[in-house]
């Protein structure tokens, strides 16, 4: 029992950390090593959207301050949400479907080529 205990003492905090991904990774470094405003807007939005508003605060103040405007005024992206994939109506068997129309596209009427002269002889020349 004494060993269950101190081997859940010992894992609670790699439980309790929350493991950043590649895109808020790459979104935290542009911010804060390349100076890019926005880097710090996009990662500032990506926090948002995870229900961290005090830490996007943080990095839209970042993102005004390399002179990025919409992170002044602290723009949320306007993303709808994703949703559940529904389940895929079932299909119906052939017999009881209706047959579709074949509808072909028009096709417009083939003009004759015109008569053009492709031989490379020239009629005439600047020096004759």
């Amino acid at each position: 029992m004494k060993l269950y205990a101190l081997f859940l003492f010992l894992s609670f905090p790699l439980l309790a950390q929350v493991e950043e991904s590649e895109a808020l990774k790459a979104m935290r470094l542009s911010c804060e090593k390349q100076k890019v405003g926005l880097g710090c807007f996009n990662y500032a939005n990506m926090l948002f959207r995870l229900e961290k508003s005090d830490e996007a605060d943080k990095y839209f103040e970042m993102g005004c301050k390399l002179e990025h405007s919409p992170s002044c005024s602290k723009e949320k992206w306007d993303l709808p949400l994703a949703k559940a994939p529904s389940k895929p109506e079932p299909m119906a068997p052939e017999s009881e479907a209706a047959p579709e129309a074949v509808v072909e596209p028009e096709t417009e009427p083939e003009l004759a080529p015109e008569s053009l002269d492709l031989s490379l002889e020239p009629e005439s020349t600047i020096n004759q």
